[in-house]
């Protein structure tokens, strides 16, 4: 019987940002942004697909400045979580906090921010890139009024939730 067919040197990929490690790391956020070390946070919640000409996500996290913090759901970041992303002051720029069923966890870490810093959610340097399968989408636009979202615009592919003034992509 011949060996495995694939010789790729192993890449070890962070994961684990569940609920109370998001909570854990509110404090660390807030001093980064505070230090202007960290500018903004995107939480990019959507998935290309299978098919290898739909990279609007990968493309979109690897446009993101250096500055920046990924935050991810859904399996569109299996096309992009073994790129290099670096880190800001030791924190990963690229935070996996699980599938489209976890939403709950980063609406609860911008609620948590939001009263930390005795702002409004939709204050934050938060911007959510989020387009899921209709059957996913339907249940997500009241996530986002249970975080007071003010600003999100449906398409025919799925849902987007987009802070106020980030449509445009990273800035």
């Amino acid at each position: 019987m011949a060996g495995f067919p694939y010789s790729e040197i192993p890449h070890l990929i962070t994961v684990g940002f569940g609920r109370q490690t998001l909570l854990g790391a509110a404090d660390t956020l807030i001093d980064l942004v505070s230090r202007e070390k960290l500018r903004h946070i995107f939480l990019v919640g959507g998935c290309d697909g299978a098919r290898g000409e739909r990279n609007y996500f990968t493309d979109f996290a690897t446009s993101v400045p250096d500055d920046c913090l990924i935050l991810t759901l859904a399996c569109g970041k299996y096309r992009f979580n073994k790129l290099d992303f670096g880190d800001i002051e030791g924190l990963p720029r690229l935070v996996d906090a699980g599938q489209c069923n976890d939403a709950y966890s980063a609406i609860i870490l911008a609620v948590t921010l939001a009263e930390k810093l005795g702002c409004g959610v939709n204050d934050l340097p938060l911007s959510l890139v989020l387009s899921l399968v209709r059957t996913e989408s339907d249940r997500h636009p009241a996530d986002a009024a249970v975080a007071g979202c003010e600003k999100h615009r449906h398409r025919s592919d799925g849902a987007w939730f987009l802070h106020p003034g980030s449509a445009g992509g990273p800035q």
